[in-house]
């Protein structure tokens, strides 16, 4: 079995759910950044520029933040979509 770092040995559940954190948080660190479909291939950052742009960014973190909520996931993500929105000027 491959470990953190690809090196061969065993890797506790701890360990994995320090990977599956490290993955989520570079992702939404990168999701400003990111071409999103729903955003006509625009990143976040692009989106925001003007004031249809703002709207549908701010729809898609509702959406994120319902979704978690639903499912029961908790507040795992919930750090990271107020950092998008702080980071895009979209505080409530």
């Amino acid at each position: 079995m491959r470990g953190p770092g690809g090196l061969t040995g065993s890797w506790s559940a701890s360990d994995a759910a320090i990977s599956r954190h490290s993955r989520l948080d570079a992702h939404w660190r990168n999701w400003i950044h990111m071409a999103i479909p729903a955003l006509g291939d625009r990143t976040p950052l692009e989106a925001v520029q003007e004031a249809e742009g703002r709207e549908m960014v701010r729809a898609l973190l509702d959406d994120m933040e319902r979704r978690e909520q639903h499912l029961g996931m908790g507040s795992k993500q919930q750090v990271s979509i107020d950092r998008a929105r702080e980071q895009l000027g979209l505080q409530s």
